[in-house]
């Protein structure tokens, strides 16, 4: 597994074909509703629980209370929040076996150059782990977007579900909230998709960090 990590604009580059995209967008949906199997016909794809859509532009109105806090998603006006208070991951399963995932993803607040970790566990489609990919980033309250992507390359073998999980450096035993949006994956050929990958040294460094 290779770790896959932009940061600042280039976060903010689009994944090019064979890469395929799930937004957000509504409609279809509305803010505020669980994701879990709206995007399994289309895509091929399922959300575990604890992910609901969000709306992250426009006028704050009393009956959005969106958990967005930045006043625009990486694309779109919609995103997505993941909250578990027990600390489980947000899990994502493939009906296609991927060979690469990757989503912009940022925690919903923090302190000014407070230290997040990702965390992407893929799984084989025997159930079997695979190496985990861990990218590290620091929070800044100076954005209008976030801009930090994470994901992972499965170089030896595909991941039919993949569990994504934050936490704080600062304080690792608390439940921490985070967007997402855009989440991008690789199901079919991958033929040269891993002839660029800059090696796992380079990509794991501790000062990523977001743009404004």
């Amino acid at each position: 597994t290779r770790p896959l990590a932009r940061s600042g604009p280039a976060a903010e580059a689009g994944l090019d074909p064979p890469f395929r995209i799930i937004n957000f967008e509504a409609p279809p949906g509305r803010h505020g509703e669980p994701i879990g199997k709206q995007y399994a016909k289309d895509y091929g794809v399922i959300f575990g629980s604890g992910l609901h859509r969000q709306i992250c532009q426009g006028q704050r109105y009393f009956q959005y209370d969106t958990q967005c806090t930045y006043l625009a998603a990486p694309s779109g006006a919609f995103a997505a929040v993941f909250r578990d208070d027990y600390r489980r991951p947000l899990s994502i399963e493939f009906t296609e076996p991927v060979c690469a995932a990757a989503l912009a993803i940022y925690p919903t607040g923090g302190r000014e150059g407070e230290m997040f970790r990702v965390r992407v566990q893929p799984y084989a489609a025997n159930g079997a782990k695979l190496d985990p990919a861990t990218i590290s980033f620091r929070w800044t309250k100076d954005t209008f977007r976030w801009r930090n992507m994470a994901g992972a390359f499965f170089t030896d073998a595909r991941a039919a579900r993949i569990e994504v999980s934050m936490r704080s450096r600062r304080a690792p035993n608390k439940p921490v909230s985070f967007l997402i949006d855009d989440v991008a994956f690789v199901d079919g050929s991958c033929d040269g998709l891993f002839e660029d990958i800059p090696r796992p040294k380079s990509l794991a460094a501790d000062d990523l960090r977001s743009g404004n």
